[in-house]
Formats: structure tokens, C-alpha cells, sequence
């Protein structure tokens, strides 16, 4: 009996050998490295980043852009529970620099933000809209009130 186990064990091996030598056969003649795929000179370009976008064309679905800040200064961003240096810098480069363009989102921007920023439901989620209404009309939110005080390292 123990020598038909042995035997079962030795065959599993050589079996195991085989499909590996077969595999790495296989990936040389059909994979990533092999003659058959596309080369990167034919290769479609990846889109551009999102600081490299046109924005001088509008494009359905795109917030509101400015080529600078209104009367030269812009909202501090950070107020808003969930954007952070970052997120701000990134905002900018996209041409959104006050609460109120943020306010005027509806589906399509906050999708086309969420495409093109990589924040996957993180606007909704954190509920910029609401905030953004209520720090351009004047008021304060508890988050908006602790970065005031210098309570939010991030917001610094």
C-alpha cells in the first residue's frame, strides 16, 4: 500500500513539472514579451492627467470652470469636510476655486469630478454640496468652525 502511495506521489510530481514547463512555453509564445502582441509604439496613448485637460472646451457634464479666482482670491477649499490640501490643489487646477461653483453641482458634475479626481462617492459621501451652499452663503459648519480655529491639521 505504501509503495502505491509513493508511486501516486512520484507521477503528481512529474505531472506538476510538465504543466509548468507547458505553461512557461505558452507565456513565452503568447504573452506580454511574445510576437504576437501589440507593440507600445501602436499602443493608444493614456488620457492625459487631469492638471493636462483642455479646459477651454466644454464638455458635458463639467462643473463650472474660471481661468483664476474672482477678485483674485480664492475660498479656502479645506473648509469643507473631506478636501484637503490636495483635493484644493487639485480642484484648482480644474478651475474651481469658490464655494459657490461647488454649491451649483448636480449629478453630472459631481460624476464628472468624481471620473477625472478619482473620488468614487467620496463628494456625496462627505456631503460637499450641502457644505459648500451653506460656506457661500456666509454660514459656518462645525467642520468649517474647527479649521477656523486651527482644529484640523489637514486644513492648514
Amino acid at each position: 500500500m505504501g509503495y502505491l502511495i509513493f508511486q501516486t506521489l512520484i507521477l503528481l510530481l512529474i505531472a506538476f513539472v510538465i504543466g509548468c514547463i507547458i505553461g512557461c512555453l505558452l507565456k513565452r509564445a503568447f504573452g506580454p514579451n511574445g510576437v504576437d502582441t501589440v507593440t507600445p509604439q501602436s499602443a493608444t496613448p493614456p488620457p492625459p492627467p487631469a492638471a493636462a485637460i483642455d479646459t477651454s472646451l466644454s464638455v458635458d457634464g463639467r462643473p463650472e470652470k474660471l481661468a483664476a479666482p474672482r477678485g483674485g482670491a480664492k475660498d479656502n477649499l479645506k473648509r469643507i469636510k473631506g478636501i484637503g490640501p490636495v483635493n484644493e490643489g487639485r480642484l484648482n487646477e480644474l478651475g474651481i476655486y469658490h464655494f459657490d461653483q461647488i454649491a451649483g453641482w448636480g449629478s453630472r458634475e459631481i460624476d464628472w469630478v468624481d471620473e477625472h479626481l478619482s473620488f468614487k462617492g467620496r463628494i456625496e459621501r462627505e456631503d460637499w454640496i450641502n457644505q459648500a451652499k451653506t460656506l457661500a452663503s456666509g454660514g459656518d459648519t462645525d467642520f468649517s468652525t474647527r479649521v477656523d480655529k486651527g482644529g484640523v491639521a489637514s486644513s492648514s
